[in-house]
């Protein structure tokens, strides 16, 4: 809070968890997304984002971060250059970075190519083509459903021991694991049948 109040002017305009519109940049149908903190000035508008998390996270080269900046052009206006903020206190982390309008047209037009295809596939109107890796499906939800990313894990499994590579793989593998498990239940619960599953009571405690 102090942070963005020590970037206030008094030409400048605070706006606070502000929904900004994303689908034109992102190719999602009314896509939005909402921004901690926007302050709107003359010159410029700065686009400010709070992690709660310990893992640093910088604002140079953020995809989240440059998408909400063409989405702060598209609701408050062009301005030649768009700064965007990562705040972490727990961290003691501010990072800043500032994007040229030009550098965010051509991101724009880089995120519009990938989320169209994107949304075709997910529409079942162009042919799936997945990339599995740990950085791609750290956040996925549809592990437990992906064939691409249930090869790789087999893969790995059958391939020759590459102790460096796949460690690499160990902690996104327990996330699979437990995303398996996740479904399983969740079909028994809605009464899907196994011939080696079954939901009973457990231990009381």
């Amino acid at each position: 809070v102090d942070y963005v109040k020590s970037l206030e002017t008094p030409t400048s305009t605070l706006y606070i968890e502000q929904q900004l519109p994303v689908g034109h940049i992102t190719s999602e149908p009314n896509g939005k997304g909402t921004a901690d903190a926007i302050i709107v000035d003359e010159e410029l508008h700065t686009v400010i984002d709070l992690k709660f998390g310990y893992h640093l996270i910088y604002a140079e080269n953020n995809y989240q971060l440059k998408i909400y900046a063409l989405g702060a052009i598209h609701r408050f206006g062009e301005r030649d250059h768009v700064k965007v903020v990562i705040v972490q206190p727990r961290g003691n982390h501010i990072s800043e970075f500032t994007y040229s309008l030009d550098e965010l047209y051509l991101f724009q037009q880089e995120v519009f190519f990938k989320g169209r295809a994107a949304y075709l596939m997910a529409m079942g109107q162009m042919d799936p083509s997945y990339l599995p890796s740990p950085s791609n499906c750290k956040w996925c939800k549809g592990k437990a459903h992906c064939p691409s990313l249930a090869n790789k894990m087999f893969e790995l499994i059958e391939s020759e021991n590459d102790l460096n590579e796949g460690a690499k793989w160990v902690s996104l593998t327990r996330k699979w694991c437990d995303a398996i498990e996740e479904r399983l239940i969740q079909e028994l619960v809605d009464g899907k049948e196994f011939p080696d599953w079954e939901l009973g009571i457990g231990r009381q405690g």
